[in-house]
């Protein structure tokens, strides 16, 4: 099934090496399923909400700990003003985990991220209407 319109995905995390990992990740399940996608990344939530109303993502990865606004306060201010996007949190401390929930995010995810963790949060039930069918099971 191909998709008209390409999802559109916004990482917002101030680690560039871990960006460029998820960039490349991204970009190999999106291939393999043969998808387009829109990926956009922010270096903290501050450029997130500059950017927010041009690209209005689908799927927001937030990095929990951001220089400002932290990723869990970025998200509840975008769950009140857009239920829409899946929200997902990925940070390399595990401690903030039942925080994230607050805000009826679809998972989080610890660095580093793999390719399986991140497909696993993929065929999640909850993010089924933003990523397409072709890429449920990819692995």
């Amino acid at each position: 099934m191909k998709l008209m319109k390409p999802r559109s995905i916004a990482l917002v995390d101030d680690d560039s090496a871990f960006a460029e990992e998820m960039r490349k990740t991204l970009a190999g399940v999106f291939a393999a399923a043969e998808e387009k996608y829109e990926l956009t990344i922010y270096p903290d939530a501050e450029a997130f909400w500059r950017g927010y109303d041009a690209f209005r993502p689908d799927i927001v990865f937030f990095d929990i700990q951001l220089p400002g606004e932290s990723g869990i306060d970025a998200a509840k201010k975008l769950y009140r003003v857009d239920k829409r996007p899946v929200i997902v949190f990925i940070t390399s401390s595990p401690d903030f985990a039942v925080q994230g929930y607050g805000v009826n995010a679809l998972g989080y995810l610890v660095k580093p991220l793999t390719e399986r963790a991140l497909a696993s949060l993929l065929d999640a039930g909850q993010i089924r209407d933003a990523i397409p069918i072709s890429m449920w099971h990819r692995f």
